[in-house]
This record gives C-alpha cells, sequence and structure tokens, in this order.
C-alpha cells in the first residue's frame, strides 16, 4: 500500500476496534446498552478476550459464547423481580410459603411466613420442633400428628391453627402441606403454606357470639326482610308468642299485631326507614292462642340491604301493673281517707283531696311542712310527743295500725282520726319515707257514745224487770203463796225456763255489743295452765254430772306452764266449748280438756264424742243466732249466740279459734294463743 510494508499490529488493533465499533452501533441502534456502566463493563471484557485470541475466534466461537451468558444474567435479573413480586402478592394475600427437606432438617421461609409469626426475615428458620412452640399445646399436638401421616403416608394436610400469643389477642392461621418426592417416588420433604385467617376467625367467633346471644336472649330477636316478612326469629319469640318458626315467616309480620295497632305500626315502619331506627315502640300482638301482649320494640333499618334488625320485650305485665297504679293513683287521689306521705322527718310530701278534706288545709298548703304543724292542736304539748315518737318508730321500720287521736283542723276544729303509719320502703330494704292513711271517724266516735248510753240504758231497762221476774217465779216455785198442783207446777216450770232463757239471750247481746263497741279487755297477765281447771269444773262440773258425763280434765296439775293474756277472756272461751260439749253429748260420753304446745304456740282444746257437726253447717256455726237442726233438736232452748261471743273474744285478745267435726262422733274445738302469750 503506497509502496509501504504492511504493518501487522496495526492491522488487529484496526480490525478489533472496528468490529467493535459496528457492534456499538448495532446494539445501541437495537437499544441492548441503555446501562452506558453496564456497556463499559461489556466493552472491556471483550476486549481482553479479543486481545487474547484471534478475531476470527472471536467472532464465531466466544462472541456467541458472552451473548449467552448475558442473556442468562437477564433472565436471573428477571426472576429476581419476579420474586419481589411474589413476595408482595404473599404479603397482600397474607400467605407464607415454606420447605422443609427431611434429610437435612433443613427449612426455609419466605418472608410473608416470618412476618406472620413475628420474626425477623434476616434470621434462620428455627428447627421443625422448636417451631412447634409457635403453636398453643392444642393445635401444636394437631400439627404435629398431620405432619407425621404426611411424610409417613403423603396424605396432605389442611389445618386452621391458633398461633401461641401471650402478649396480645389469639391469632390463626390455616396450614397447608403436601410431601416432596425424588424421581423413584421417595419422600424427601414437604412444602406448603400458611395463611394468616385472625381477621376472618374474629368474624366467625363474632358472628357465634352473636348467634349465641341471639338464641339464649330472653327478650324477642327478629330480623326482617324488605317486604315485611320476617327472616329470622329467636326461640323466645316463639315461645312468647306461641307460633312456629314456620308460621311466623310464612306471612308478613303486620298480620301477627293487633288490628287496633297495625296502622300506627305501618306509620313506626315508615318513619324508621327515613331515620334509621325505632326505640320503644309499643303495640300489641296477638298470640297464638288469642292471648294479646304489649311488646316493647327496638329496631335498626339496614337501608342499604333493606333489612331490619329488631329486638322486643314483653311489657304486658308492666303496662297491667301501671294501669292499676293509674287506678289507685286515682282513688288515692280522689278518696275520703287522707293518703299522705311524708319523708323520715316527717315533712310531707303529697297530700291527696281526702287529707284536705279531713284537715282544712289544701296540697299547697301542706307540702313542705311538718305533718305536726297541720295536725297537732295548739298547746298540746303531749299530742305532740306522741307525733314525734309516731315518727321515730316508724321511721325505724314499725307499722302502727288503727291508731287513733285527735287533730286540728285549719279552722281550729279538733277530729277524731283513726290512722294507720307505714314505713316506705325500697327494694333493698331501706327506709325512705313515711305513709299515712287517716279516716275522720267523728260521726262514729258519736254514734259508739250513743251506742254506749243504750247498751247503759238496755242494762237496767231489760235486765232489771227479767231478774224481778225470775224471783217472783222462785218464790212462786218455793210454795210461799200455797202449793203448786200439776198444771201449775208445770206452767210455773216452763215460765221459769223461758225467763231464764231470755235473761241469757238480753246477757249475749249486750256482750256482743259491749265487744263490738270496742270493750277493752284487761291487760295481759302471767296464767298459770292450772288455774283454769277449777273454774272450768266449778262452772260446769254440777251439768255434767246431771248428765253423767265424764269430764277428763288435762289441766289440772299443769303449774309449770304458763300463758300471759287476759284469764277471764279465755276462761270464757273455754267454758262456752265446755258447755257446749256437756250440752250436745249424750249420756255416759267422755270430754277431755286440756292444752298442748306447738311450734311454740299454746293450743287449748275441748274434746267431746257427741252429735258432732254435718258438713254442710260448718261454715255456718260462727254465725249469729245460727243453730243446727240437730242442735236445736237436742236442746231447744239455745240461743246460738256463744261461739260468736267466742270468736269475738278471741280476736280481742289476738287468738284463734278453729275446730275438726264428723258428724255422729263428735267435735274438737281449739283456742291457739300466738307464740308471744306462750
Amino acid at each position: 500500500m503506497n509502496g509501504k510494508k504492511n504493518n501487522p499490529i496495526k492491522f488487529f488493533v484496526f480490525t478489533i476496534a472496528s468490529i467493535l465499533l459496528i457492534e456499538f452501533v448495532i446494539l445501541t441502534v437495537l437499544g441492548r446498552w441503555t446501562n452506558a456502566t453496564k456497556f463499559w463493563e461489556d466493552l472491556i471484557s471483550e476486549l481482553f478476550l479479543a486481545a487474547a485470541v484471534s478475531p476470527v475466534l472471536y467472532f464465531f466461537f466466544l462472541r456467541p459464547l458472552a451473548k449467552e451468558i448475558n442473556e442468562r444474567k437477564e433472565a436471573v435479573e428477571r426472576l429476581h423481580e419476579s420474586g419481589k413480586e411474589l413476595n408482595e402478592a404473599q404479603r397482600l394475600g397474607r400467605i407464607g410459603n415454606w420447605n422443609w427437606d427431611i434429610a437435612t432438617d433443613t427449612i426455609s421461609w419466605f418472608e410473608e411466613y416470618y412476618r406472620i409469626f413475628g420474626l425477623d426475615p434476616a434470621q434462620r428458620p428455627p428447627k421443625y420442633e422448636e417451631h412447634l412452640k409457635a403453636y398453643t399445646p392444642e393445635s401444636a399436638a394437631r400439627l404435629d400428628a398431620a405432619v407425621k401421616i404426611n411424610t409417613q403416608s403423603g396424605k396432605p394436610y389442611e389445618l386452621d391453627l391458633e398461633i401461641a400469643n401471650p402478649k396480645g389477642s389469639a391469632r390463626w392461621i390455616t396450614a397447608r402441606s403436601e410431601t416432596k418426592r425424588d424421581i423413584q417416588g421417595k419422600i424427601i420433604g414437604l412444602r406448603g403454606t400458611a395463611q394468616d385467617i385472625t381477621e376472618r376467625k374474629r368474624a366467625e367467633t363474632e358472628r357465634e357470639q352473636f348467634f349465641k346471644f341471639f338464641q339464649l336472649s330472653t327478650d324477642i330477636m327478629v330480623i326482617a326482610d324488605p317486604l315485611g316478612c320476617f327472616k329470622k326469629v329467636n326461640p323466645t319469640a316463639l315461645r312468647i308468642l306461641g307460633y312456629s318458626e314456620s308460621e311466623l315467616l310464612s306471612k308478613p309480620f303486620i298480620d301477627f299485631v293487633h288490628p287496633d295497632d297495625q296502622q300506627p305500626t305501618k306509620d313506626e315502619m315508615a318513619r324508621q326507614m327515613k331515620v334509621g331506627a325505632s326505640l320503644d315502640f309499643k303495640n300489641r300482638y296477638m298470640c297464638k292462642g288469642g292471648t294479646v301482649l304489649w311488646l316493647s320494640w327496638r329496631a335498626n333499618y339496614d337501608k342499604k340491604d333493606g333489612i331490619t334488625y329488631a329486638t322486643a320485650r314483653d311489657i304486658t305485665k308492666e303496662r297491667q301493673a301501671a294501669e292499676i297504679n293509674e287506678k289507685l293513683a286515682t282513688v288515692v287521689r280522689y278518696t275520703d281517707d287522707g293518703v299522705i306521705s311524708m319523708d323520715i322527718k316527717g315533712i310531707v310530701t303529697s297530700w291527696n283531696k281526702g287529707a284536705e278534706i279531713i284537715s282544712g288545709y289544701d296540697e299547697k298548703e301542706a307540702i313542705g311542712k311538718n305533718i305536726s304543724e297541720l295536725t297537732v292542736p295548739q298547746g298540746k304539748t303531749e299530742d305532740l310527743e306522741v307525733s314525734k315518737n309516731t315518727i321515730a318508730r316508724v321511721s325505724k321500720g314499725e307499722r302502727i295500725e288503727n291508731y287513733e287521736r285527735q287533730i286540728m283542723k285549719k279552722n281550729g276544729n279538733v277530729v277524731d282520726v283513726n290512722m294507720t303509719v307505714s314505713p316506705i320502703t325500697e327494694e333493698s330494704g331501706k327506709i325512705t319515707g313515711i305513709s299515712v292513711i287517716a279516716r275522720d271517724i267523728t260521726k262514729a266516735k258519736e254514734i259508739e257514745r250513743a251506742k254506749n248510753d243504750f247498751l247503759v240504758l238496755a242494762s237496767h231497762q231489760m235486765r232489771t224487770p227479767l231478774s224481778g221476774t225470775r224471783w217472783m217465779i222462785e218464790t212462786l216455785k218455793r210454795g210461799i203463796f200455797g202449793k203448786l198442783e200439776g198444771k201449775q207446777k208445770e206452767y210455773i216450770d216452763e215460765i221459769y225456763k223461758t225467763n231464764n232463757r231470755m235473761i241469757d239471750l238480753v246477757s249475749g247481746m249486750m256482750s256482743m255489743l259491749t265487744l263490738e263497741s270496742g270493750a277493752a279487755f284487761k291487760a295481759k297477765e302471767k296464767i298459770a295452765i292450772s288455774k283454769f281447771s277449777d273454774d272450768i269444773i266449778s262452772v260446769a262440773g254440777a251439768l255434767a254430772e246431771s248428765k253423767k258425763i265424764i269430764l277428763k280434765d288435762k289441766l289440772k296439775g299443769r303449774d309449770d306452764a304458763y300463758i300471759y293474756s287476759d284469764f277471764q277472756a279465755v276462761k270464757n272461751i273455754l267454758e262456752c266449748f265446755v258447755s257446749n260439749a256437756i250440752n250436745y253429748s249424750s249420756s255416759g260420753k267422755e270430754i277431755e280438756f286440756g292444752e298442748k304446745e306447738e311450734s311454740g304456740e299454746a293450743i287449748f282444746f275441748v274434746k267431746d264424742h257427741g252429735i258432732g257437726i254435718p258438713e254442710e253447717e260448718k261454715k255456718h256455726i260462727f254465725e249469729r243466732f245460727f243453730r243446727g237442726y240437730r242442735a236445736k233438736a237436742v236442746k231447744p232452748g239455745g240461743t246460738g249466740l256463744g261461739l260468736s261471743l267466742a270468736l269475738l273474744i278471741a280476736d280481742k285478745i289476738g287468738a284463734k279459734i278453729s275446730f275438726e267435726s264428723q258428724e255422729g262422733k263428735g267435735s274438737t274445738f281449739y283456742l291457739r294463743l300466738p307464740k308471744e302469750n306462750v
């Protein structure tokens, strides 16, 4: 070339440079080397290769090899990117992968698996036995059993397992596994996944708790669809309403509502759809048996799904109680009796119309004042002390019944009242106030005084002539004015008996009137049981002897037993029992009387073997003037007042009378004195 000699080195360098330049242009156009750093790394590598071998060897053998290496490198990079995407997908799905080589006991975990168990991905996975400790004992045992079956038989497993979490709430995973086998089919390891299902488990638990609450609730719970039909009802609804589930779900619930309440219920449903809820809506439901119940509803309307969730409480008894209380309040408000409430210091808190009529003070004047200011006559220091003492006693829990006293009206007049004063208590038993029911008995007192005057008059005007008549008859019977013959004696005897019956009848009536007028007995005294023996024998002994009746006295010798009562009152009752037993027993029979104690009560008894009392007459036995047909036949001259008087006397001394009787076999009468009298 131009006469010059070719230089082999220059030719080699020129050739290599030309080839690389052409490759650079081609690759740049094709977009292979967009990264400058990468380009220069590859260029230097190829220069070294080109320097070491001939251009022909490089171009036809080494360059394709370098190209394959680069492609593999790019494939690894793409695989690395795919791994990142897989980790991200597992994070989003909360699914972690793992592999286990059985022979080497080598375990590999993906990043999400670490996160599920709260471990650092930079750490090495724990061994299998150590990993089991991450679960609760029950879950660990189930997992271990499933792994053993998996490794032995190849059967895969899928388990919901609980992760032990002592510092927080429970966490759950779904664990799945399958086997890895070699080319001979031998199991060489396991691979699997763990999916975090904690949120699902919590939702399931909440659903289970709601369903349990739905089933066990003592209130009615229902779910209704947009068409106004029940979709679900709990057992309480079935029990209270009496229908089966299929019956309640078969038609709109408005059909079960009382006809008078259907339109208000529809109006409430329309309102509920606008505002989303109903609070304390009340209507009546028709039960299957025809019973009508009042229900109080609380409901929430889900506008998205058109579903109503509601609960109802049976308030029938509350409504009935409220109606009764309303009626009572009306009665209390307008009754003629004074109904007053006070605090425990005697300050008036309520005052009805009756109290206003009795006292002359209206409600506004009375409320806020002490009761003593309104009722105690001026200058009556003793009455003031009694009023204060009454308030003090009741504020400690005592109830005072039929307490009579005089109060001063607003106009200065004094009236007689009968009061019952009671403590007002809360459910806990705490006394919070005092109630007073007062009745004006001024007119009753006037009538009582008139009755007493009549009793005094009657006692003299009726008994005196009868007693005089008896004295004159007895004179005639003694023959002072001549001996009585035949029919004369018979008539005189009959007149004498009739006069005595009249005396007994008047005495009985006077005694009855005296008791009913409130005559008081003597104060309680200590009485030996045996003391009644002599008195009963002295009164009834002669009559019993005349009828040849045996008196079996079990009171005699009871000097060690005592009662506290009115001696005369108890004696009168026992004498009534014994005289009736003698009168209605036939000759030769035995009558037993005595006393025993049962449950702290003193029980006096008189037992006979006489005519007894027919069943149909027992309910009338204590009525005034009542005498049974057999009693009339045995003793025609009785008054029918004896047992009535005995019952009145018993009531006055706080005792009770009862009896047992069988017609033709006899009777036993009892007088029971309460514990405090023994």
